[in-house]
């Protein structure tokens, strides 16, 4: 088992996420598993990301070390990479934990979901009378919706090439949701909107 730190670059802005990883095949498509990688990879397209090894070490401690080293404060402060916590720990800690963060994230949320999270109840019960409850978007509104989410040409002749490569025996879904960066259920539902399945 290798005992990765690597290095995963956007091409398109050059923000970059470091994180680590074990694995047994150091040449794995892993890129990483960050919260605001992966909407960058889904939205600027797999092909558009690279991956490079910064460290190879014996032990996860080692390896988890060199993390904490690299991804500090004010590395996660930084609006130059995708990381949203500290390193050397894992998990979802960084969401409660770390107030500064937080407010930091707030702060850059516009309008939209996060608006509530400041409001009063009063406030609140406002906007729900004025929801878009019972209303129903225009066509031309339907379409740019729907052409916002479609995926870049490429990226989806790219997911059929690698969809007729793959050998289709038991797991063959997780493996193209771990290549792709993306939920089985996402992969499920590309397969069926190109009519693969």
């Amino acid at each position: 088992m290798y005992y990765t730190i690597y290095k995963t670059t956007n091409l398109t802005n050059d923000k970059i996420y470091i994180g680590y990883h074990s694995t047994e095949d150091l040449n794995d498509t892993y890129l990483g598993s960050g919260k605001a990688l992966n909407q960058a990879i889904k939205r600027d397209g797999l092909e558009n990301f690279t991956k490079e090894i910064l460290y190879i070490f014996p032990t996860k401690e080692e390896a988890l070390d060199k993390e904490a080293e690299l991804v500090n404060e004010s590395f996660v402060a930084s609006r130059a990479n995708y990381n949203l916590k500290i390193g050397g720990e894992g998990g979802w800690d960084h969401t409660w934990n770390s107030e500064k963060r937080f407010e930091a994230i707030r702060k850059s949320f516009k309008e939209g979901r996060s608006i509530g999270w400041n409001l009063t109840d009063e406030q609140r019960s406002k906007i729900g009378k004025s929801s878009f409850k019972g209303k129903k978007h225009s066509i031309e509104s339907r379409k740019k919706i729907g052409d916002s989410q479609r995926l870049n040409p490429e990226l989806v002749e790219q997911r059929i090439e690698d969809f007729n490569n793959i050998e289709k025996k038991y797991g063959y879904i997780s493996r193209l949701a771990k290549q792709w960066q993306i939920s089985h259920t996402s992969v499920r539902r590309f397969l069926k909107q190109n009519q693969l399945v």
